[in-house]
């Protein structure tokens, strides 16, 4: 009776959501096959409902393979719930093709950037992670911590001019992060060579403690390996048994040209 009386209409409509109610969150395949009936009539607007209640009452799997060749696949509620649905369904492909759809251009609400950033998958393209990236910053939606992880990600990629393009972005607020400096003259030097960075290095070294092995490594970069060795020396006076250090301590020697103590470092 309830099924009769909710043919027609839109899924708000009280009879539509007593229906919702008694057939629970994981319905019959009989109650699943109602409302994929309900999801193709109608007005679009009431489409859009139906499918709303019915996607996340079937499995992931399912639910993606019969929303994404819906008729209103394309429109961005939607295309938000298939990126959803794949996440459930763990599949990769399904995400990516539903995420490039909502990075065509179209106007996105702040709402629909939290979705896809929640439902976004692991292992993107490169070109789309990057599309993905630019759109982000562009629309201003992304977080300091996310734009930091994005240029991680890049990096990690092997994208040196997309780090330093995020990182342009997030350095211009935060101008004295380290690690943020310290990965910009990494992806300065891969980009542009050992000059590029130096700016970059001599910004975290200004910002960086004292005394610690960041430091150390930020001097000896910038060719300053008296002073690394120094502090590498005092580090190592408290941490004697620290076989890092003292592989760090003998690259020093050896670039300062004294590889007999370096070979007495390096000693059992």
């Amino acid at each position: 009776m309830l099924r009769d009386a909710a043919v027609g209409l839109p899924v708000d409509a009280p009879a539509a959501q007593r229906l919702l109610y008694l057939i629970g969150p994981r319905p019959h395949d009989a109650d699943l096959a109602w409302l994929r009936d309900r999801t193709l009539a109608g007005p679009p607007a009431m489409q859009a409902g139906w499918l709303a209640a019915y996607a996340p009452r079937d499995r992931p799997a399912a639910a993606l393979a019969f929303v994404a060749h819906h008729p209103l696949a394309m429109r961005t509620p939607v295309l938000l719930t298939r990126l959803s649905l794949a996440s459930a369904a763990g599949d990769d492909a399904a995400g990516a093709a539903a995420l490039a759809a909502l990075l065509d251009g179209r106007a996105l609400s702040g709402d629909d950037w939290r979705a896809i950033a929640a439902a976004t998958p692991r292992d993107l393209p490169a070109a789309q992670a990057d599309l993905l990236a630019r759109r982000r910053l562009a629309a201003g939606v992304a977080t300091p911590q996310q734009r930091l992880d994005m240029a991680w990600a890049a990096w990690n990629r092997g994208g040196a001019a997309q780090t330093i393009r995020i990182l342009d972005d997030y350095l211009a607020d935060h101008p004295q992060d380290l690690p943020a400096l310290r990965l910009m003259a990494d992806a300065q030097a891969k980009a542009g060579g050992a000059a590029a960075a130096r700016a970059y290095l001599d910004r975290a070294l200004a910002v960086s403690p004292a005394p610690d092995r960041t430091r150390a490594d930020l001097l000896e970069r910038l060719g300053r390996r008296t002073e690394a060795l120094r502090l590498v020396e005092a580090l190592r006076a408290e941490a004697p048994a620290d076989r890092g250090l003292a592989a760090f301590q003998a690259r020093l020697l050896i670039a300062l040209g004294q590889p007999g103590r370096a070979r007495t470092v390096l000693a059992p």
